[in-house]
C-alpha cells in the first residue's frame, strides 16, 4: 500500500523526467551519488547543480538563460556546503544564483 510519501516521490520524480528529461535519482546514479568537490555521499545533503548556471529556480522564474541546457554534461552533484561555496564564489563576482552576470544583465 502506498503511503502519501510514496505518492509525493512519485509525483516528483514524473515531474522531475518531464522537465529536465531524467529524475534526481538518475542524476545521482550517473554522477557516482558524492559531491563532486569534497566526495561527501551523504544522501541527504546532495543537491544537483548546473554547472552554468539556468537551473530550475531560473526556469521557473520564466528566466531563459541562452546556451544554458539540462544536459547531463551541464550537471554536477555538490553538496550543500559546496554549492553554498560555489554560490558565495559567484556573488563576489557578480554572478547571481542563476548564472546571471550582473554587469551584463540590465
Amino acid at each position: 500500500m502506498w503511503t502519501h510519501q510514496d505518492q509525493l516521490k512519485a509525483q516528483r520524480q514524473s515531474m522531475e523526467k518531464s522537465r529536465f528529461g531524467y529524475t534526481r535519482e538518475e542524476v545521482l546514479d550517473a554522477k557516482g551519488r558524492r559531491c563532486a568537490k569534497c566526495g561527501n555521499t551523504n544522501e541527504n545533503v546532495l543537491q544537483i547543480d548546473h554547472k552554468d548556471g539556468g537551473g530550475r529556480h531560473a526556469t521557473e522564474m520564466g528566466k531563459i538563460i541562452p546556451g544554458k541546457t539540462h544536459s547531463m554534461s551541464n550537471l554536477q552533484v555538490l553538496c550543500d556546503v559546496c554549492l553554498g561555496t560555489k554560490d558565495k564564489i559567484n556573488g563576489l563576482k557578480g554572478i547571481g544564483l542563476h548564472g546571471i552576470d550582473y554587469h551584463k544583465a540590465a
